[in-house]
């Protein structure tokens, strides 16, 4: 055989084992993600909960609903407080078993696993809700994009109990709760830890703000409120929902004081969902929505410590807000509980940018378009990387 035919055949070769070994990595992955049974992630990258200061961490006993493919339950106790936190996490790079976004994230991360990790995000529901509302679709959505993605359920709610079996949670002892979270997850002590960006949706964006207070664990590398109570509480936009439409201003009375808001399927869509919203969707999450519902906030304590009390005098802003370096308000058109003058005045205490107000009822994170909220995250997380890069 001559120099060139022998030539021939050797690349003929060589394209053959490209083409095998391709194939061989495809099918690895695929059957890697056919597999992942949701509790055992394919593509693992996300930083674990650390067990220092005696945290015990377990799969979780009891939780809202069980968590989606590509979605893992854990339970975080704390010693000091006796509080056991339901966690649910999705990893960056682990996917669900369809969905191109979440099959290319994996393929990506199965060729190319140096891939620079991104700063990992922490969700903080509302009032009526836990860590559910977050893993229907936000948290896969993240993961698949390269972000360790958290949701944690708050104090009270179904899957988070609270030990001391009160019938009311403090403002405080809520962002105390999210505090102890961030010391175990993201550990202050330890080189490279990265900076959580935290997001809070209705009274979870009050939370925030209340931790903001103090300095966090570890510097935060930004915040981010979706249809966030504003700092002055519900009490103005109550007084404005009474002078604007009255009869809505019942119905938020009878939904929340009356909590027949988490029972009655008509009062449930008003106030939390689209129109649009199917009607089985519309039962599960009110199924949830009640569960999660026995234990409410301490109003009364929320009234004398009102994140805007302890506001700059001089800029009437957060005193925090040159300590995190990026922050975003997102408001909803459709939203019956937060007003758009609640989320103009959010952006003007936290410093940010004009809010972006996005076509969805006020949770936006379970509404049919709630890829819209989705994505404007995401750009404005992009936004940071493309700072952090430069």
């Amino acid at each position: 055989m001559g120099n060139r035919a022998y030539g021939r055949v050797l690349r003929r070769r060589e394209a053959i084992f490209a083409t095998r070994n391709l194939l061989s990595s495809c099918l690895v992955a695929f059957f890697l993600l056919r597999c992942n049974d949701g509790n055992v992630q394919a593509f693992q990258s996300v930083i674990p909960l650390k067990s220092s200061r005696g945290i015990i961490l377990s799969a979780a006993p009891q939780s809202s609903v069980p968590a989606p493919i590509g979605v893992t339950a854990e339970t975080v106790t704390f010693p000091n407080t006796g509080l056991s936190m339901e966690v649910l996490s999705a990893k960056s790079h682990s996917s669900s078993s369809s969905g191109p976004d979440n099959i290319l994230a994996a393929l990506s991360s199965f060729f190319w696993p140096k891939v620079r990790r991104k700063q990992p995000l922490v969700f903080i529901h509302g009032s009526f809700h836990s860590a559910w509302c977050w893993a229907e679709h936000f948290l896969p959505f993240f993961a698949a994009r390269g972000y360790d993605s958290y949701a944690i359920s708050c104090r009270g709610t179904f899957p988070s109990p609270s030990p001391n079996q009160e019938a009311s949670i403090t403002i405080n002892t809520h962002a105390a709760d999210l505090r102890d979270f961030l010391r175990v997850a993201f550990p202050p002590s330890e080189q490279d830890t990265p900076q959580p960006i935290l997001i809070g949706h209705s009274f979870g964006g009050a939370i925030l703000l209340k931790l903001l207070e103090q300095p966090t664990p570890s510097p935060l590398r930004g915040v981010a409120f979706l249809c966030s109570v504003p700092p002055s509480g519900n009490g103005p936009m109550t007084a404005r929902f009474l002078k604007r439409d009255f009869i809505l201003a019942l119905k938020i009375v009878l939904g929340f004081v009356a909590k027949k808001g988490a029972e009655w399927d008509w009062l449930c869509q008003e106030l939390f969902f689209s129109p649009s919203l199917p009607p089985d969707l519309l039962r599960k999450y009110k199924k949830r929505l009640k569960k999660d519902s026995v234990v409410g906030i301490d109003v009364k304590d929320f009234l004398k410590e009102l994140p805007v009390l302890r506001a700059d005098g001089a800029t009437g802003q957060g005193r925090w807000v040159k300590e995190v370096p990026s922050r975003l308000v997102i408001g909803a058109e459709r939203d019956k509980l937060v007003d758009k003058e609640g989320v103009e005045e959010t952006a003007r205490f936290v410093d940010a940018e004009p809010p972006v107000f996005l076509p969805t009822a006020h949770d936006a994170m379970l509404d049919p378009e709630w890829r819209l909220a989705a994505n404007a995250l995401l750009q404005w997380l992009n936004a940071m990387d493309q700072a952090v890069k430069k």
